[in-house]
């Protein structure tokens, strides 16, 4: 479990860390975007282990829109803020998310006193990590927009 989530965090933050480099270079953030899936698109295809079943027009319909809109929204807000501020605001997410999901689907998502307990626990690291300030203050207001829609997707 800990070489998964290890291997999980390495690709993550690596990935993290290319995209904003990419996009600070090239200036491209739709060109990155394209390339990424269009690689990703290719490795499924070749792997053979692509199987469209039952649902598979509802998923092709939800699924690859919400996806295509949370990364766009994603490499354009690494236009506009620190990878600090980028890394925050996506691990308040579940924060936001998780009363939304408790609501809209209560007999699958449960949140009781363990769960609160850990969005605390979220938050207070980004206190210590980032600090209030630096977060709210330092980036574009555009950037926000941007994270927020990235939450949302």
């Amino acid at each position: 479990m800990l070489l998964v989530a290890a291997g999980w965090a390495v690709s993550s933050i690596g990935m993290t860390l290319l995209n904003k480099m990419a996009v600070s270079r090239a200036g491209a953030p739709l060109g990155i975007l394209i390339f990424q899936m269009g690689i990703t698109c290719v490795a499924a295809l070749a792997s053979r282990n692509v199987h469209l079943g039952k649902g598979s027009l509802t998923w092709t319909v939800m699924v690859p829109p919400l996806f295509v809109a949370m990364m766009l929204s994603s490499m354009l807000a690494l236009q506009y803020v620190s990878v600090g501020t980028f890394v925050v605001v996506r691990n308040l997410g579940p924060l936001i998310s998780l009363p939304i999901e408790a609501t809209l689907h209560p007999s699958s998502v449960a949140c009781d006193v363990m769960t609160a307990v850990s969005l605390l626990g979220i938050f207070l690291g980004v206190v210590v990590y980032e600090g209030v300030e630096a977060v709210v203050a330092a980036p574009s207001a555009m950037g926000i927009v941007l994270l927020v829609l990235n939450l949302s997707c």
